[in-house]
C-alpha cells in the first residue's frame, strides 16, 4: 500500500483530483483510477480513505454471497439461517478483514463483480453476467480466471441460441465505458487495454509472489530463485495450468455434468482455483475469490469444511507472513496444503456427480 496505492493518491491530490483524469497513474485500470480521484476529495487521511472504499465492498460482496447461498440452498428448511451465517462469515473472514481493514486491498471489488457475474449466469442472465465481467475486467486483469468456465458454459448451451456469442463483446465495451472519464480528460482512446497489455509484459521475475502455488513445491523460495538468475520455462509452466484445466472442464463433458445452481458454482470454484494454482506469476491475493466461494460451499456440503480450514490456513499463513512478518508455515507447506484441499474439493465434486447420474438412473427404472 505504501509502495503504490498512497503515492497514486498522493499524485491525483496534488494535481487537483478530477483535473488529472486524463493521468495514467500506476498500472490499475481507470475505472480504480476514479475511485482514488473521489477519494481525494474526502476529508480523510489517504490510508483511511482506501479501507472504507474496501470495506464497502466487503458488504457488497457479503450481500452477493448472501443472495448466491439463498439460490444454493432453497428449498432448505435452514435456508434463512444459511443465508445469514454467509453473510457473517464473509464479513467476519480473517482473510477479508485482513485484505481490506489492514492491507487496503481492492480484491473485495473484484470478488463482488465476479461473483455477481455468477449469480447471473446461474439465472441465465448473459448479458447482465457479460456486465458484470466486463467491471470485473475494469478493476483487474484476474476477472479472466472465471472465462474459461463462462466459455464452457456457452459452448455446452449453444445449441439453445439464448446465450449469444456476441454477448461476449460487451466484456470489453463494459470496460472502454468506465475508461471514459479518462478520455474525456485528455487520456488515449484504448488506453484501458494498453494497461493490461503493460501488466503482461512487465511480469516479476519471480516465479511466484509468496503464495502457495505448485511450483512453490518444487521451487521454494522463487525470491533467491531470481536473485540467483535462475531462469524458468514459464511457458512450459502456463501449458501445465491449460493442460489441467482442459482436463477438468473435459471431465465435465464426458460426464454430462448439469449446469445446476450448485454445479455451475463448483466448477466457477474449481476453475479459479486450478488458474491460480497453477499458473506462474502469481501472487498471494489472487486466491480471493474462490476463498469466499469455499464459504458458500460449506453451506451446501459440510464434507468441504475440512478443505475450507486448508486453504484459509494456507493464505493466512502467506498474509500473516507479508504483513506481520510471521512465518507460521513455509511457503511450499501452504502449496502442500492446497494441494490437498483442491484435491479433495475435486473428489466431493465427482462424488456429487456420480451420485447425481446413479439418482437419474434410479428413476428412470422406477417411471
Amino acid at each position: 500500500m505504501i509502495i503504490c496505492l498512497l503515492p497514486w493518491y498522493d499524485i491525483y491530490k496534488v494535481n487537483g483530483g478530477f483535473r488529472a483524469i486524463g493521468y495514467t497513474v500506476g498500472n490499475y485500470n481507470y475505472l480504480y483510477s476514479l475511485l482514488i480521484i473521489i477519494l481525494t476529495y474526502i476529508p480523510i487521511e489517504a490510508i483511511h480513505a482506501y479501507k472504507v472504499l474496501s470495506g464497502l465492498f466487503d458488504y457488497l460482496t457479503a450481500f452477493t454471497v448472501m443472495y448466491l447461498t439463498g439460490i444454493l440452498t432453497a428449498g432448505s428448511p435452514r435456508r434463512e439461517k444459511y443465508m445469514l451465517a454467509s453473510y457473517a462469515f464473509v464479513i467476519f473472514s480473517p482473510i477479508v478483514l485482513q485484505n481490506s481493514a489492514v492491507w487496503g486491498q481492492c480484491d473485495s471489488m473484484l470478488a463482488f463483480f465476479v461473483i455477481l457475474a455468477l449469480v447471473c449466469i446461474i439465472r441465465e442472465k448473459y448479458i447482465a453476467c457479460c456486465i458484470a465481467l466486463g467491471m470485473a475486467l475494469a478493476i483487474k486483469l484476474q476477472m479472466i480466471f472465471i472465462m474459461p468456465l463462462i466459455l464452457y458454459v456457452y459452448i455446452v448451451r449453444f445449441r439453445e441460441k439464448r446465450f449469444r456469442f456476441g454477448y461476449f463483446v460487451i466484456v470489453p465495451a463494459t470496460l472502454w465505458l468506465t475508461s471514459v472519464p479518462h478520455i474525456i480528460g485528455g487520456g488515449g482512446i484504448l488506453d484501458c487495454f494498453m494497461v493490461y497489455l503493460s501488466q503482461g509484459t512487465g511480469q516479476s521475475d519471480r516465479l511466484y509472489e509468496n503464495i502457495g502455488c505448485f511450483w512453490a513445491l518444487f521451487v521454494p523460495d522463487s525470491r533467491k530463485a531470481a536473485e540467483a538468475g535462475i531462469q524458468f520455462p514459464v511457458l512450459l509452466f502456463v501449458f501445465v495450468a491449460f493442460a489441467v484445466l482442459a482436463a477438468f472442464f473435459v471431465y465435465c463433458h464426458a460426464k454430462k455434468v448439469e449446469l445446476t445452481p450448485l454445479n455451475l458454482t463448483y466448477m466457477s470454484f474449481l476453475c479459479i482455483f486450478i488458474c491460480v494454482f497453477f499458473l506462474p506469476h502469481m501472487r498471494d491475493r489472487y486466491g480471493y475469490i474462490y476463498e469466499i466461494l469455499a464459504i458458500v460451499l460449506c453451506f451446501t456440503d459440510r464434507k468441504t469444511i475440512l478443505p475450507l480450514i486448508m486453504i484459509y490456513i494456507s493464505t493466512l499463513a502467506r498474509y500473516n507472513s507479508y504483513l506481520w512478518g510471521i512465518k507460521l508455515i513455509p511457503v511450499w507447506g501452504s502449496a502442500a496444503l492446497n494441494l490437498l484441499a483442491l484435491s479433495a474439493y475435486f473428489l466431493l465434486f465427482a462424488k456429487r456427480i456420480s451420485a447425481e447420474k446413479q439418482e437419474a438412473k434410479t428413476k428412470t427404472k422406477v417411471s
